[in-house]
């Protein structure tokens, strides 16, 4: 017997300005559909969530996910030179 755990969610309502939003030039349900994308996005860019949490909280697979962030010319990987420096240090002296 499988045990189907269900997952809590929280629910956030977010009152956009007309004048605000008509300036997007998108459609509402358009927006709607991508505002969990568009906020999955900035949480990965500013290194609040992982790769894969930001793919889940955008509900779609990491592949996809990984797409997406191409198409905005967003890095998935973003090391700083030091970070970089550091980290091929370490593998050279493996």
């Amino acid at each position: 017997m499988t045990t189907v755990t269900a997952i809590k969610t929280i629910h956030i309502d977010v009152e956009i300005p007309e004048k605000v939003f008509l300036s997007l030039g998108e459609e509402v349900n358009l927006f709607k559909g991508n505002i969990k994308l568009y906020a999955a996005i900035f949480l990965f860019q500013s290194h609040k969530l992982s790769l894969g949490k930001s793919a889940e909280f955008a509900d779609v697979s990491k592949d996809l996910f990984i797409e997406l962030l191409n198409q905005y010319k967003i890095p998935i990987i973003d090391y700083s030179k030091e970070d970089l420096e550091e980290e091929l240090a370490r593998l050279q002296e493996c």
